[in-house]
């Protein structure tokens, strides 16, 4: 589904005019609006591409400058929020909610929007000007499996029936105990334990965790938490592992954290260390949450 419009923006300072020459889709025009604001001149083309499941959520940009590809920084919380309102707005009783969405925008103003519904999503990790995925992670079957829950479908694609179909693994519940008991009272090692469990669900052969260890899973794990975090955010998360005597004192690089943390790890000695040095940690959360398996299987 493509949707297609323009706007005229006057401006003095920082203050803007809107006139959306398409009003049935006036918040598809502030979310062009938001990323028009966020590119700073010169450009020629840019995009943004938003993935959403469940309650997580990805948005990455691109911007064309010279003939040449940059992102154009990391996503607001108010422009989260707009997808956010902007999906659940477009959903269907039968259909459900799209999936992947697509912003494509030139500096006359003009824009396009592209909704897919059916393909299977990817977590978008860098774009191009068109919308293409260029880097990308795999979408996992919890995530699937939620998104499902909140958004039914009457016909589903067959990708989809098979992903919800398959195998899935249950965990006992219990906190986190002996060495890693420090970590218990740590949100970000909540949310990391989540994300250790939805990893082990996607690793997992026909529901099977016989053949996973946790050197295996950590790797995995510090993949998606070096993908999905800015560099602040892991920096966080190891000092509360430092807090709990799991690691080191942190030392906090001397590098722009408001930048992804896979980024920072690419380009960064220091902060590529501290990488290194969660992943004991990691492999202790996995050892504990495999041991946590219940059951193999379970119905949607």
């Amino acid at each position: 589904m493509q949707v297609a419009g323009a706007f005229v923006v006057a401006h003095t300072e920082r203050s803007f005019y809107v006139t959306s020459l398409e009003d049935d889709f006036a918040l598809q025009n502030r979310i062009a609006i938001m990323t028009f604001d966020r590119l700073e001149q010169p450009w020629s083309r840019a995009a943004a591409v938003s993935v959403e499941l469940g309650v997580t959520a990805k948005l990455e940009y691109a911007v064309e400058r010279a003939g040449a590809l940059s992102t154009a920084g990391l996503p607001t919380a108010a422009e989260f929020d707009a997808w956010a309102a902007l999906r659940e707005q477009m959903a269907e009783p039968a259909r459900g909610a799209w999936f992947t969405a697509r912003l494509l925008l030139d500096v006359s103003g003009q824009y396009r929007f592209e909704f897919d519904w059916d393909q299977e999503p990817a977590w978008p990790v860098t774009i191009d000007v068109d919308g293409g995925l260029l880097e990308s992670r795999p979408v996992v079957g919890p995530d699937l499996r939620d998104d499902l829950r909140r958004y039914p479908r009457s016909e589903e694609p067959t990708w989809l029936r098979e992903r919800i179909a398959a195998d899935v693994v249950e965990f006992e519940d219990g906190e986190l105990d002996g060495e890693l008991s420090g970590l218990t009272a740590s949100n970000n090692w909540g949310l990391v334990r989540t994300v250790t469990r939805e990893t082990i669900d996607a690793l997992a052969s026909g529901g099977s965790t016989d053949d996973l260890d946790e050197e295996e899973v950590a790797s995995s794990v510090l993949s998606e938490v070096l993908g999905a975090t800015q560099g602040l955010h892991f920096v966080r998360l190891m000092r509360d592992a430092a807090a709990a005597g799991l690691v080191s004192p942190v030392v906090v690089p001397d590098v722009d954290l408001d930048r992804p943390s896979y980024v920072l790890a690419g380009e960064d000695d220091a902060f590529r260390a501290m990488a290194v040095a969660a992943v004991p940690v990691l492999e202790k959360v996995a050892a504990f949450e495999l041991s946590k398996v219940a059951s193999k299987e379970r119905p949607l």
